[in-house]
């Protein structure tokens, strides 16, 4: 699946743009200013996760024309880590509906199936809306009132520490999840 260049579009692809850039322009990367996802591959790795953690699915929504794109080069580099993030997604997804023999086949084996049945495609589909949920929902928590370079950094350090209060600190969170695995 991350062997080609990726494409975000319409609104998404204006909203990566925006964590990436502040207020449309590139921030020097300077001891005072550094940028929290200097490159929008590092958006794509984190956007799922924080989609399948808040519960965030979203349609491709072609309202605007704006294309961007990640290369080849760039994914494959980075093909460990985006297959990591995918597998997770399908693992986590729908874990109290499907049983955890059902989940691992998805993720794990679908995708070799993918010549027999068309479980790989609507997989590619769930990933792709929870990135694109991940990516609003960075988007709202973190450049929402910008008007300073300050505001961005304020919002992100608040986006962590909602994080934390709400999915660390919260214990029984984790302990909602139940997995069991038998040794043979």
């Amino acid at each position: 699946m991350f062997r080609r260049d990726l494409f975000i579009r319409g609104t998404h692809a204006t909203k990566l743009t925006e964590l990436k850039f502040f207020q449309g322009i590139e921030v020097e990367e300077t001891e005072g200013s550094k940028l929290l996802f200097p490159r929008y591959i590092d958006v794509y790795m984190v956007a799922p996760l924080v989609g399948a953690i808040y519960g965030k699915k979203e349609p491709l929504c072609n309202k605007e024309q704006l294309q961007r794109r990640i290369p080849a080069e760039t994914v494959n580099k980075y093909y460990d880590r985006l297959s990591t993030v995918y597998e997770l997604i399908l693992l986590f997804d729908n874990y109290n509906e499907l049983s955890l023999e059902d989940r691992v086949y998805r993720a794990f084996r679908d995708h070799a199936n993918r010549d027999h049945n068309d479980n790989h495609q609507n997989n590619k589909e769930l990933f792709n809306s929870y990135l694109r949920g991940g990516i609003s929902v960075l988007h709202e928590k973190i450049t929402k009132d910008t008007r300073l370079y300050e505001d961005y950094l304020n919002n992100y350090y608040n986006f962590i520490m909602e994080f934390k209060r709400d999915f660390i600190d919260k214990k029984d969170y984790f302990d909602e999840i139940e997995v069991k695995f038998d040794i043979v």
